[in-house]
């Protein structure tokens, strides 16, 4: 399944020119979403740790889990994009990794997995 960000299908809908398929991938709504954000959290010791995290939204866009980000790609351009979603998401608001996970995927999104 691919997932699409919101400056991913921007940029989709910008560059394709032509390409019916792909530009009609781009205008579907998804049934999932993803960005990168500050979450919060608390280790065993007590010590409050800050990441940048990609976090995955459901349908009623409410965030219901996230990973590891990283930064890299096949190239420059690609690297320079990975930092700039990564800044980006220092000027969003934290979220809480106790608090503000649903930790509940869409019915329709599960069954992709």
């Amino acid at each position: 399944m691919t997932t699409f960000t919101t400056e991913d299908r921007i940029e989709a809908l910008r560059s394709i020119e032509g390409d019916d398929e792909i530009q009609a991938a781009a205008t579907q709504e998804p049934k999932s979403f993803w960005n990168h954000r500050v979450v919060r959290s608390i280790d065993k010791y007590g010590e409050v740790w800050f990441e940048v995290a990609e976090v995955y939204y459901n349908k009623e866009g409410k965030p219901c889990g996230y990973c590891n980000s990283y930064v890299g790609g096949e190239n420059m351009e690609e690297l320079a994009e990975q930092m700039e979603r990564h800044k980006k998401a220092t000027t969003l608001p934290i979220l809480n990794a106790d608090t503000d996970f649903t930790n509940k995927w869409d019915e329709d999104h599960a069954k992709e997995f």
